[in-house]
């Protein structure tokens, strides 16, 4: 079964991607700014996820990674264009967060000895 070898350092480079995040977000426009939130909202939604299933059971393993693959997909699916541009701006943030995190885990996604 794969699990996600050393979660915490998972948890780290999310965090490390949020302040990043955020001191860009200061000196952004308001499209930037709002995309930014969105790529903020589903890197702490994936990180709230696997903080989840290390407290509930101890390791994050491939039923949690389908979890991961849903939220992209969603985000994804509504990656378009609304009649509120900021909506738009908003889920094109969503859209790259999550595909960015999960990214960031199945770098790191091994087969338990």
């Amino acid at each position: 079964m794969k699990v996600l070898k050393n979660p915490y350092q998972v948890l780290q480079i999310m965090n490390r991607k949020l302040d990043e995040l955020h001191k860009r977000f200061d000196e952004a426009d308001e499209k930037e700014a709002t995309e930014i939130s969105g790529q903020e909202a589903a890197i702490i939604s994936v990180a709230g996820h696997i903080r989840h299933a290390i407290e509930d059971y101890g390791y994050f393993g491939v039923k949690d990674m389908a979890w991961v693959y849903e939220y992209v997909n969603d985000a994804k699916g509504k990656d378009h264009e609304y009649s509120n541009p900021r909506d738009t701006w908003f889920m094109k943030g969503l859209a790259k967060g999550a595909e960015w995190a999960l990214k960031e885990i199945e770098k790191r996604m091994e087969e338990e000895p």
